[in-house]
């Protein structure tokens, strides 16, 4: 009878500690679940600011384009204004 009531006990103690690591398993899995949403935010965000930084980029190389356009432009106009001074 005692034997019996020991093994109850190892028994119960078994089912008691599976119980807590479950319980510490969903806790975990919750937690892990949670910071799984957290990086797929910031990666959404990273995203965003990756692509506004290209928008940026792009205007950029427009604007450098222009200026450099600009830039040929000037340059010819200062050859004529300078072959008109000397032809004066």
């Amino acid at each position: 009878m005692f034997s019996k009531e020991l093994q109850m006990m190892d028994r119960n103690t078994v089912i008691y500690m599976i119980d807590e690591l479950q319980e510490k398993i969903d806790k975990q899995t919750s937690e892990l679940s949670e910071k799984d949403k957290e990086i797929n935010e910031k990666d959404k965000e990273i995203s965003e600011k990756d692509k506004e930084i290209s928008e940026k980029d792009k205007e950029l190389s427009e604007k450098a384009k222009e200026l450099s356009l600009k830039d040929i432009r000037i340059a010819e106009l200062e050859k004529k204004l300078e072959s008109y001074h000397q032809g004066n």
